[in-house]
């Protein structure tokens, strides 16, 4: 209703007037978008667990299934949850997470109802594998293109191995290495591009460095072969961090439950090239043994994440260490609130975004207790804890000078706390903001669009009050082209030259809009009258202006315009009657 009002007074009122109205319809809009109820749409929020399986894809989806759902020391059992957080939305809120089921054409196998198993991506990140270890132990491949489950047959070395192993791909081979996968003893490798012909089928290839191929891998199951371990990783050391380094191109291994010697060294790197481990010898805020952390490889591997995990004293911890690998230099970053501290919790890395989820929290051997289902997010860039997820990264190349981050981000320094709120999701709140956005500025340009025109009218508006008083003797701008009286027009007024024949004459203009000619009164030339004095003031114009004495009609006459090229005749009388003036083209 306001624009209406405005609208239709724009003449009637004056620039401050209508600045004022605008504004004041602009923001009555906005409070009435702002107090209308939106409905607001919660995601779906999963079970918080521990000991699930997980992974991340191409740092777009980050996948989870299993895991133990503790709710008190007698009642804890193994759920198949089966969820992924969704990487590729450029904003939303910890307390409002975009958790969705993930799409299967077939129910989740049985076998899945499980924990402390582990999780492997194929190198074109289009098929993973969940590996259970320890009897009955299960190895299950899922297609998410076809949405489809396939069970392949177990390795007898991981049935016999102990749980709470960790699988990772070489993503250069395909190859999935498992430490301690092989009878709890040496590190298992499967081979999926070669596998076994049949039962009892010697592997295939070469024989790894202190290893013999093994003929009892069932069909199916892939090659599979052995690698030893490090001596400082012994048999039951379990509870360790195993992941790919896509700068380095090789595994790194972290932690894990000591063996007989307590001060053995618990960082170490494998290279698959040579199938040869090495003790990696670090600096910096370096990080105590942990048991059930989490490590991930953030920046293109340039820098490695570890979190949370259980100290030498099975108490949880919410410390995360970041070692830059081009220096080998840890450095730590900001703890939690010492109730978010976990331990065997899911992670991830999305461009400057850690995330970890759920997870148990342990404050001494005998105590234990639940965490909330919120994830956290700790901003590598900024180097702090923060509760908006917000897609990009501001990874620096080796060779670059510069960052070249894809969305920049103002992270707030906060330590996530436990909330059963819920809020609008990433994509209500974005279509939301949009829509204002999109309203301002509309109603902006309006504003200045309006604003704009105001001048031009009220030039045109002064332009009209000055024709009406031109005058005699001056040089006026504009004169009128047109003067009604109360009487009709006449051509047989003394004098008068009548009524003669007009043709439009068009003017041109920049605006588009055809200008008034400005007329010039003209004392009358007519070389046959035999008496100008009985009419001295046949002057082609009238004028009503106070300085003439009052009201003037002036007779017949000629009317110039002051660009010297259009030029009319005009007819009256000196007093009462009516006098037009009337242009013609010369």
């Amino acid at each position: 209703m306001a624009p209406l009002v405005i609208l239709s007074a724009r003449k009637q009122l004056s620039p401050f007037l209508q600045n004022a109205i605008w504004l004041w319809a602009t923001l009555n809009f906005l409070s009435i978008l702002f107090v209308l109820p939106i409905p607001v749409v919660t995601a779906l929020t999963p079970i918080s667990v521990y000991g699930m399986a997980y992974a991340t894809i191409s740092e777009d989806k980050f996948i989870i299934q299993g895991g133990i759902d503790y709710q008190n020391p007698t009642l804890a059992p193994n759920v198949p949850q089966f969820m992924v957080l969704d990487l590729t939305l450029p904003i939303w809120d910890t307390i409002n997470p975009p958790w969705s089921y993930v799409p299967i054409a077939v129910p989740l196998p049985v076998n899945l109802t499980t924990s402390f198993h582990s999780m492997s991506v194929s190198p074109d990140r289009n098929t993973f594998m969940i590996w259970d270890s320890a009897l009955p132990g299960s190895l299950t491949s899922f297609d998410m293109f076809k949405e489809a489950w396939t069970s392949l047959a177990v390795p007898v070395q991981l049935q016999i191995s102990l749980k709470e192993l960790k699988a990772a791909t070489n993503p250069l081979t395909g190859k999935v290495y498992i430490p301690l996968g092989d009878r709890d003893t040496n590190m298992l490798i499967w081979d999926p591009a070669r596998p076994n012909s049949g039962a009892g089928a010697a592997a295939v290839g070469a024989t790894p460095s202190g290893a013999a191929p093994d003929a009892t891998a069932p069909s199916g199951a892939g090659t599979i072969s052995y690698e030893l371990m490090p001596a400082a990783v012994g048999k039951g050391s379990i509870g360790y961090t195993w992941t790919w380094c896509p700068s380095r191109k090789t595994f790194i291994l972290f932690g894990g439950k000591p063996g007989a010697d307590p001060t053995a060294p618990y960082l170490h790197e494998f290279q698959p090239k040579t199938n040869k481990w090495t003790e990696m010898n670090t600096t910096g805020d370096v990080p105590p043994r942990l048991i059930g952390s989490c490590m991930e490889p953030a920046y293109k591997g340039t820098k490695m994440i570890l979190f949370g995990g259980l100290g030498i004293d099975s108490v949880a911890t919410g410390s995360i260490y970041i070692l830059d690998l081009p220096a080998m230099v840890w450095s730590k970053g900001p703890d939690l609130d010492a109730l978010q501290n976990r331990s065997h919790m899911a992670c991830g890395v999305s461009g400057d975004n850690f995330l970890v989820f759920g997870g148990i929290r342990r404050t001494d051997p005998a105590n234990i207790f639940k965490v909330d289902p919120i994830p956290l997010i700790y901003n590598i860039y900024s180097k702090l804890w923060v509760p908006r997820f917000e897609r990009g990264s501001h990874y620096i190349a080796p060779s670059s000078t510069t960052p070249t981050p894809t969305k920049p981000t103002q992270p707030v320094e906060t330590s996530p706390k436990p909330s059963t709120s819920s809020g609008l999701n990433g994509g209500v709140i974005a279509g939301i903001a949009s829509s204002i956005v999109a309203f301002i500025a509309i109603a902006v340009g309006a504003f200045f669009y309006f604003k704009r025109r105001q001048p031009r009218q009220v030039k045109q508006d002064g332009d009209s009050q000055k024709d009406d008083k031109a005058e005699f003797g001056q040089s006026p701008r504009h004169s009128t082209v047109s003067h009604q009286s109360r009487t009709s027009h006449g051509s047989d007024q003394p004098g008068g030259v009548g009524p003669t024949p007009t043709a439009p004459v068009k003017y041109p203009s920049s605006s588009g809009t055809p200008k008034l000619p400005v007329l010039i009164p003209q004392r009358v030339v007519e070389p046959s009258s035999p008496k100008p004095e009985e009419n001295p003031n046949r002057w082609g114009a009238q004028s009503n202006d106070p300085q003439l004495g009052g009201s003037h009609n002036w007779g017949a006459g000629l009317a110039r315009s002051t660009d010297g090229q259009t030029a009319g005749q005009g007819s009256g009388t000196r007093s009462g009657g009516t006098f037009k003036v009337e242009l013609r083209a010369r």
